[in-house]
């Protein structure tokens, strides 16, 4: 008896018992309706494909209960309770590991034997796959894991899992390959929440608030007073005031977006569709710029719900004092003319020394990314010392901002 209740507590630490028979229960239920039709007719095939999509669904959704349920950031009482006791990341977490265990691979283990005895081992897809359950397993685990990494002051592990990703979508339908990316992507997540959890106790209030930002009934909310904002210029006077993009972001987000730009266009032209990929490669192309130029002027000249950056002078008076240029002022368009610039004539020097055709448009939208973040002067320095005068502001209330 006191075996029953060891092997009970073990197992309750991933997963409640009275959920466990469930996906095994559903499995066998479809099998019994497989069987029960005649050999070789449409509803045992539809009942087939039925059964292996339900199979990859209970795998995923159990990977994304299994990070959800652990994860400090997404359990409140689990965080709450850890922000009470002594615990440093150097021990593991005392109530629910976040990392994969023994009991994981137990269930998933006992749940692929169930697969492999059934019909749906005769798609396709399942014999091309090495351990499908652990990958479908794997995947939303990883997912959800890359976006508590970037929240736990740890975005170079999120990045390390994001270019992960891009290399299954770059394998494609080469499910056969996807199990050693996978478990890879494991390690980095693994090593990543190791890092994270050294950061504890992290500042749940500013992630609570960015959840809750786009929310409509923000007055509800008990702690509405800790998300106010004070806008420009008391915002500079905060202790935890918004840094600016370092170099490292930079490179990596054109890097990650030049990688993913890759993918669909390697592929088109891969399969010798070179129309649709020059297409594609020009939409994401001229996408990329337009956002890029439009989206740092607005930044830099308009302000939310104080007033937008305009010349000290207008038109008429800079034309009357012959000064149509105010260097303290038009110095923010010098990085958007060099991104335009470079926009337009890289493309052609990669063209014309011959690289690769479906990374023409990777590299040149990496390097006009790079630019529209990297380049001076930062958003901050330009508030502060830019030669600018601020008109009034739109007429527009802003739920969760300090008006003034």
């Amino acid at each position: 008896m006191k075996t029953l209740y060891n092997i009970r507590s073990w197992l309750r630490k991933v997963l409640p018992l009275w959920v466990i028979p469930i996906p095994f229960l559903v499995i066998f239920f479809i099998e019994l309706l497989i069987r029960r039709s005649p050999p070789h007719s449409l509803n045992r095939c539809e009942w087939t494909s039925t059964q292996f999509i339900t199979y990859i669904i209970l795998c995923g959704v159990y990977g994304f209960y299994r990070i959800l349920h652990t994860h400090p950031l997404f359990n409140e009482h689990h965080l709450k309770w850890l922000e009470s006791i002594p615990w440093t990341s150097r021990r593991d977490l005392p109530l629910q590991p976040v990392r994969i265990v023994f009991q994981d691979i137990l269930l998933l283990g006992l749940f692929e034997l169930a697969a492999h005895g059934c019909s749906m081992s005769s798609v396709p897809l399942f014999r091309e796959l090495r351990l499908p359950g652990f990958v479908f397993f794997l995947l939303p685990y990883l997912v959800v894991c890359c976006f508590a990494l970037f929240l736990t002051e740890t975005p170079r592990w999120g990045f390390g899992l994001l270019f992960g990703f891009g290399v299954l979508a770059f394998l494609g339908n080469r499910k056969d390959l996807w199990l050693p990316p996978v478990v890879l992507l494991y390690i980095v997540a693994y090593l990543g929440l190791r890092r994270s959890l050294s950061f504890f106790p992290w500042d749940v209030k500013k992630y609570r608030r960015l959840i809750y930002a786009s929310m409509s009934n923000l007055k509800s909310l008990p702690e509405r007073k800790d998300w106010k904002e004070c806008v420009w210029p008391l915002s500079q006077l905060r202790p935890n005031k918004p840094q600016p993009v370092s170099l490292q972001t930079s490179i990596l987000v054109s890097l990650l977006a030049g990688w993913y730009f890759f993918i669909p266009l390697y592929h088109y032209f891969r399969l010798g569709d070179i129309a649709c990929s020059f297409l594609l490669g020009g939409i994401i192309y001229l996408f990329v710029v337009i956002t890029c130029l439009f989206g740092r002027l607005v930044l830099y000249t308009g302000m939310i719900n104080t007033g937008i950056c305009v010349p000290p002078m207008n038109i008429w008076g800079r034309i009357f004092n012959l000064r149509l240029i105010i260097p303290g002022y038009h110095r923010i368009y010098l990085p958007v003319i060099l991104t335009l610039v470079t926009s337009i004539a890289l493309p052609l020097l990669l063209r014309r020394f011959g690289i690769y055709r479906p990374s023409i448009i990777p590299i040149s939208a990496t390097i006009v990314i790079f630019l529209s973040l990297w380049l001076g002067p930062t958003r901050e320095k330009w508030l502060m010392t830019g030669h600018y005068r601020m008109t009034k502001p739109p007429k527009a209330k802003i739920v969760g901002l300090l008006e003034i």
